[in-house]
């Protein structure tokens, strides 16, 4: 599921949103549905930042998504989302894959952690095209 960027981005005055376990600098919006968005302090290939996003689930964990943001820009560039490169990145981080979704669910203890490996994942993916050529 895509979840796409708010056009909203008012946060109720005196309201932080952004989690703990967020890297410093990380802003949060709420975004659609249960979603909020992360805007974290890291730039990917075109100087925007690495957006990720979460939701709290019902058995109290905590599901991220990066928005099918890493796989719709590669396969923008002519990169197959097929590609064995993808499948060795996403298996080393434990990283699902649902359509061009890449998602992971994590404990409230875990959530610093699971941030850090889509992160990383998302980085790596978005690198494949620099070291492609």
């Amino acid at each position: 599921m895509s979840h796409s960027r708010s056009n909203n981005r008012t946060v109720k005055r005196g309201t932080n949103i952004t989690p703990d376990w967020a890297p410093k600098g990380t802003v949060s919006y709420p975004a659609s549905d249960d979603w909020t968005e992360l805007i974290l302090p890291e730039l990917n290939m075109h100087n925007d930042n690495l957006a990720i996003y979460y939701r709290l689930l019902p058995d109290g964990r905590y599901q991220f998504s990066d928005g099918s943001e890493a796989l719709r820009e590669l396969q923008m560039l002519g990169i197959p989302v097929k590609n064995e490169n993808i499948h060795r990145i996403l298996a080393e981080n434990s990283i699902n894959k649902n359509q061009d979704d890449l998602t992971l669910t994590a404990p409230t203890a875990d959530c610093e952690e699971a941030l850090h490996r889509l992160r990383t994942t998302m980085k790596a993916l978005l690198s494949i095209p620099l070291l492609s050529h």
